[in-house]
């Protein structure tokens, strides 16, 4: 009986529901949906009648600060005065996001660690997340696979299966990674050039090169200027190092020449002549006026910009592909360089165009970069 007692009270404690009113959900579902200014007014106005909504209350309040460190304080604050109701169980889950991205796992996995609500499944993600960055492989594939079993298509899903798969390339159970990376096609809009490039990487690292040299040219040319293409280069570079009969030549494509006869010749230099006199369609530049190009600033920096808005366009492991990029970009007129940053325990090279004065400036050089086949996005410091 006493057994029996204990399994029920597992499961009421298990499943937490919250018992708010309806102002309280409504003010929820300004927040979920982006809202926050006009949540923040209305969650000022409500009264709290009980725990859970107290802790409703000071769980939103965290959306609202300025910075992480603050919203951190107000999360501990909510779990340690409410750890039994909804969302205190989620104030521990931000903590524990926020500690991550600080690189203190071990407060993250304490926070964690607290969770018991069945419903908060994004946990494992996380604990994933820091079994890996640990070296523990087989507890982050273990807490990888509880996710995707929990929420197959979860929002975290994707990531957490390159966990597992990411997992397996380190310990080199390559195979195994062939066979977890077939949980990545069973979600909805995943990566595909990432896939291909993952893929390649373990037939490579089995020996199989005729199935990684056809991933990787699958996941090349779906775009050649991305940062998984300057990685697939790269794999595609070191194969042929050692098979110097690897035909890689799709890297580097050709069109025939074309040899045309005298009356052929003088039909082309009239067309050109006409292509010349046709108005050009005005560049992006001359609708925003952006900052003068100084040459002499160093295509190289040492380190990270203190302040500013810029265009980040790309990340990259070897510092001769970022280089090239600047260069490029450099030859467009506008101001870039590239840094050297750690990412994940490795040595990274990340490109940055900027600074820029407003968004305006900088939204049209991210849109000028996209129609290069140069993926990039805002950042600021």
């Amino acid at each position: 009986m006493r057994k029996l007692s204990f399994i029920i009270m597992f499961i009421l404690c298990s499943t937490l529901s919250a018992q708010i009113r309806k102002e309280f959900n409504d003010v929820e579902k300004s927040f979920l949906g982006g809202k926050i200014s006009e949540a923040g007014s209305q969650l000022a106005k409500l009264k709290a009648s009980n725990n859970e909504e107290r802790a409703f209350t000071m769980y939103y309040s965290g959306f609202q600060k300025s910075n992480s460190s603050e919203a951190l304080n107000q999360y501990l604050a909510t779990s340690s005065r409410h750890p039994k109701t909804k969302y205190g169980q989620l104030a521990m889950l931000e903590a524990a996001k926020i500690y991550v991205l600080d690189r203190d796992m071990d407060s993250a996995q304490t926070q964690l660690r607290g969770i018991y609500s069945s419903d908060i499944v994004e946990r494992y993600y996380w604990l994933a997340c820091i079994n890996f960055y640990k070296d523990e492989y087989s507890a982050a594939t273990a807490n990888a696979d509880n996710y995707l079993r929990l929420a197959p298509k979860g929002k975290v899903a994707e990531p957490a299966a390159y966990i597992i798969v990411e997992s397996y390339l380190m310990q080199k159970k390559y195979q195994s990674a062939v066979s977890a990376l077939s949980r990545v096609r069973q979600l909805p809009n995943y990566d595909m050039q990432y896939y291909y490039f993952k893929h390649g990487y373990a037939h490579e690292m089995i020996g199989n090169y005729k199935d990684a040299l056809s991933s990787y040219q699958k996941g090349y040319e779906l775009d050649k200027y991305s940062q998984s293409a300057f990685s697939i280069e790269e794999r595609l570079f070191v194969m042929r190092s050692k098979n110097a009969g690897l035909d890689i030549s799709f890297l580097y494509p050709y069109e025939p020449l074309e040899i045309l006869m005298p009356d052929e010749v003088a039909v082309a230099e009239e067309n050109d002549v006409q292509q010349k006199e046709e108005p050009k369609i005005a560049d992006v530049k001359s609708i925003v006026d952006l900052p003068p190009f100084v040459s002499a600033f160093p295509e190289k920096i040492l380190v990270k910009p203190s302040s500013g808005l810029y265009v980040q366009a790309g990340r990259f492991s070897l510092e001769s592909n970022a280089a090239r990029l600047v260069a490029n970009i450099r030859n467009m007129g506008i101001n870039a360089s590239f840094l050297e940053e750690r990412k994940d325990k490795e040595l990274t090279w990340v490109v940055l165009a900027g600074p820029f004065i407003s968004r305006d400036q900088a939204e049209s050089v991210r849109l000028m970069f996209k129609d290069k086949d140069i993926d990039s996005f805002l950042t600021s410091f």
